[in-house]
């Protein structure tokens, strides 16, 4: 009993993930998988059914992953962007030894390493990390990025940064 139920349960989770056509294209082959296989216990079966049945199955899977695919190449891409915002070299500042490295849990994430330099000598080192994951979690660290970089140079000191930034 538990297996069918965990196993509807799956199905009904993935089902209602798709668009409104696909399901509706998805459903369509189900039924026509289902009707022929009924008809066929009878030695009825129309075996055009299950075929039209598994192309219907079969177009929504690779509607699916054509959808997936797409979309990772987007992360990737995401990824190559997030990478050319990060410094470019480590800045010398004197008395101090700095390294900075990021790797986000996903293609993309929510990490932020920036250092500013601005004018007699000071340097801004902005360290963060933008609670959760993903594309979310990146843009809203690449928009703080480009915030941080705009007003750090008028401020005078970090507090004056985070205040405006607030």
């Amino acid at each position: 009993k538990r297996f069918f139920y965990r196993t509807w349960w799956l199905f009904k989770a993935l089902f209602f993930k798709l668009a409104p056509g696909r399901r509706v294209l998805l459903a369509f082959g189900l039924i026509a998988l289902v009707f022929t296989f009924a008809q066929n216990r009878g030695g009825q079966g129309n075996p055009h059914w299950a075929l039209i049945g598994m192309g219907c199955v079969l177009l929504v899977l690779m509607l699916e992953l054509r959808e997936k695919l797409v979309a990772h190449d987007e992360l990737a891409e995401g990824r190559a962007v997030q990478k050319a915002l990060f410094p470019k070299t480590t800045p010398a500042i004197p008395g101090l030894r700095i390294w900075l490295d990021t790797t986000p849990a996903n293609d993309v994430g929510g990490d932020i390493v920036d250092v500013l330099q601005v004018e007699d000598g000071r340097f801004f080192l902005l360290l963060g990390d933008v609670a959760g994951k993903g594309l979310g979690a990146a843009l809203l660290a690449a928009r703080l990025q480009a915030t941080f970089r705009a007003l750090a140079p008028d401020c005078a000191t970090l507090a004056a940064v985070g205040d405006r930034l607030n």
